[in-house]
């Protein structure tokens, strides 16, 4: 048997070192999009897609499983895949109602048409504010609105000339100061003054009191028909301005209908606006008092009446939402509706209504962790309404504890339309199963 030297046995340096390419460390796929799987959540993961595919009310899913095990992420990372082959949810707005203010209208656009309405209606807000005052300048209202007070000024001047007839026949003239009609007795075809009136007879002075007395009878009679005459050329005067606003306005409301031909709910939308803008114009866009609000002030003003308030503008190739609410409060999931204050005094309108998780997720899918839910008041109960509903309501949950009299929106339920997945253990979901029967109504689908 035959040794081999040591010096054989013996390595290089070059021969214990590996050459590796550094193309085997970089990494195109950023480690977010990188797939992962259900590996061990196989039931989930059947549960799932069981519980996706079924469009009845009740068909949430309850996610059972220990924090830490990844389930989070491989539901969002399956519904994320799933939701971009859905088609993308109706877009939804909340528009002022005019005859209610307090009670809000919901609007609903088509998808990635409510950055364009919001657009166009700002550039019809700036259209109005470009016509107002200035369309009453032009010559053929003008023309109008002096026919109109002519006959108002011949009714009452025929009316004074019949009073003033019977004067001049009793020495009497008739004079008009300040706007209101006066008698003094003639002299030699001359009024008399003050003065020259306290030196004449008590006899001359009885007698023109009596004159006085039924000059002024018939006065009021010739005069009994002027607020009459007032009202008709005020209701004249208004009549046509609104028919001058409305021929101005009309061509840019034409304009806002073919644009939006395809959506009915804008086309709605419109027909309301149709109907109250020009007295919303004539408001707030004629004014002749010295301390009317500035351009800017104005231009809020028709902001806050017509503007629609988009609570979540989708893309329209974006399919479906997935919402993950980590903090679910009552305002984060239903929304809320906000306060502002001016000039010391706090208000609200329908453009402070602020969207919460159920408004995002609309259509598509919402995540909640069931341990931080049922520690919210109120809002366990309050999701299971809008699950049995299918509507969000947007209210003040606390209402009752208000002061008196505090002024609060109603605003229109929007019709609601997604599954909620819920992330709980063992013991959380069957506490629920024991004790309320509403819970396996609405989550029938275990994961």
């Amino acid at each position: 048997m035959t040794t081999t030297p040591a010096l054989q046995c013996k390595l290089t340096a070059a021969q214990l070192s590996a050459t590796l390419s550094a193309a085997l460390f970089s990494q195109k796929t950023p480690s977010s999009e990188i797939e992962q799987t259900f590996v061990g959540h196989e039931r989930a993961k059947e549960a799932l897609d069981f519980g996706l595919s079924m469009s009845s009310v009740g068909f949430n899913v309850f996610a059972m499983g220990e924090h830490g095990t990844g389930r989070q992420t491989l539901i969002q990372q399956l519904l994320t895949k799933l939701a971009k082959q859905q088609p993308t949810p109706t877009e939804w707005c909340y528009i002022n109602n005019f005859d209610e203010t307090h009670a809000p209208y919901k609007l609903y656009v088509n998808p990635g048409d409510g950055k364009q309405l919001l657009s166009r209606m700002n550039k019809f807000i700036d259209e109005l504010m470009d016509l107002f005052p200035e369309i009453f300048d032009n010559p053929g209202f003008q023309r109008q609105k002096s026919a109109i007070d002519r006959a108002f000024n011949k009714k009452y001047d025929d009316a004074i000339s019949e009073v003033e007839k019977i004067a001049l026949k009793n020495n009497v003239s008739l004079f008009e100061e300040n706007g209101e009609v006066g008698f003094s007795p003639l002299v030699d075809g001359k009024p008399l003054n003050d003065k020259e009136f306290a030196n004449i007879n008590e006899a001359d002075r009885a007698t023109f009191y009596q004159l006085l007395a039924e000059l002024e009878v018939v006065l009021a009679e010739q005069l009994l028909e002027l607020p009459l005459w007032k009202r008709e050329s005020s209701d004249l005067l208004r009549k046509l301005k609104n028919e001058t606003a409305a021929q101005a306005i009309k061509p840019y409301l034409t304009e806002l209908e073919q644009e939006f031909s395809e959506n009915a709910g804008i086309l709605k939308y419109l027909s309301k606006v149709s109907n109250h803008v020009v007295d919303v114009s004539l408001e707030i866009l004629v004014n002749d008092e010295d301390d009317a609000p500035n351009d800017k002030e104005l231009r809020k003003l028709l902001v806050e009446r017509f503007l629609p308030n988009l609570l979540v503008a989708r893309s329209i190739d974006e399919g479906a939402p997935v919402v993950y609410e980590q903090n679910p409060t009552y305002q984060n999931l239903f929304g809320h509706v906000d306060f502002s204050s001016f000039q010391g005094s706090t208000y609200t309108s329908y453009r402070l209504i602020r969207p919460g998780a159920l408004h995002k997720a609309n259509g598509g899918y919402l995540l909640l962790d069931a341990d931080k839910l049922l520690t919210q008041p109120l809002v366990w109960s309050r999701l299971k309404l809008a699950l049995k509903t299918r509507q969000i309501t947007i209210e003040n949950p606390y209402s009752e504890l208000s002061q008196p009299g505090a002024y609060s929106l109603q605003p229109e339920k929007i019709p609601l339309q997604v599954k909620v997945i819920l992330l709980g253990d063992a013991e959380i979901y069957y506490t629920l199963q024991d004790y309320d029967q509403e819970f396996t109504e609405l989550f029938r689908v275990l994961g």
